[in-house]
């Protein structure tokens, strides 16, 4: 194993773990925001149609910070 190959072994068992826990806590967030709406709407005042942009808004957000994949 030369050094370029151990250099990136060794990135990936440091970064991959991190970036599972992340693909975890993004998961949770997207389903935890259906469950929010069920009492969220109510408390808040707001209609479907309000919380489906906040949450169209929210997973935008997603979709411009999300990992790149090459």
């Amino acid at each position: 194993m030369d050094r370029s190959e151990h250099a990136a072994a060794k990135a990936f068992r440091r970064i991959l773990p991190f970036i599972f826990i992340c693909y975890v806590i993004s998961y949770l967030d997207r389903t935890n925001v259906s469950f929010a709406a069920l009492g969220m709407n109510a408390d808040l005042g707001i209609t479907a149609e309000q919380f489906g942009f906040g949450a169209g808004m929210f997973f935008i957000g997603y979709f411009l910070f999300e990992i790149p994949l090459i």
